[in-house]
């Protein structure tokens, strides 16, 4: 059982190191399997801090882009609601996007449906239905930035090339 089991381990450290993968724990050193250099881990450490860096004032300036798009449409539709309405679904709004840890694109149009729903008056659905219309059509920089806040999607990936 002991040789099988350093067999396997053996074989383990032989597919890893063919992988090109990185590995600088001081059991790896003792197996000759470390592959870094202390210029390439520099090297490393930088463009990931580079990336780490722009990919944070990106997602600040989109979540910044977000929420003030969307208050600009809650105060558009305030005086067509009235105030007990518009506070429940403005609360409604951050509490979604609250618990959807902050991914608007998960939240955005699901607020939308049900903000519709909760009116009443046909008419006055129709009529901000066409402000958020509207407004969408307006603000086109929002879709962009709710798609790309989705997890996952572009910025949230490393990539060193």
């Amino acid at each position: 059982m002991g040789f099988a089991t350093l067999a396997l381990f053996a074989c383990l450290l032989v597919v890893a190191a063919s992988q090109g993968i990185v590995y600088n724990s001081p059991f790896c050193k003792v197996f000759g399997v470390a592959t870094a250099t202390n210029e390439w881990k520099t090297k490393y450490k930088t463009d990931q801090l580079k990336l780490s860096l722009n990919n944070a004032d990106f997602m600040l300036g989109s979540r910044w882009r977000m929420t003030t798009y969307l208050k600009g449409l809650l105060a558009k539709i305030k005086s067509k609601l009235q105030k007990a309405k518009f506070a429940e679904m403005r609360d409604l709004l951050w509490a979604k996007d609250k618990a959807a840890l902050h991914y608007l694109n998960s939240v955005y149009d699901a607020w939308k449906t049900e903000l519709l729903a909760a009116i009443p008056d046909a008419a006055k659905k129709v009529e901000i239905s066409k402000i958020i219309i509207a407004y969408e059509a307006k603000n086109r920089g929002f879709q962009q930035d709710k798609v790309l806040w989705n997890p996952g999607f572009g910025f949230t990936k490393c990539s060193l090339s």
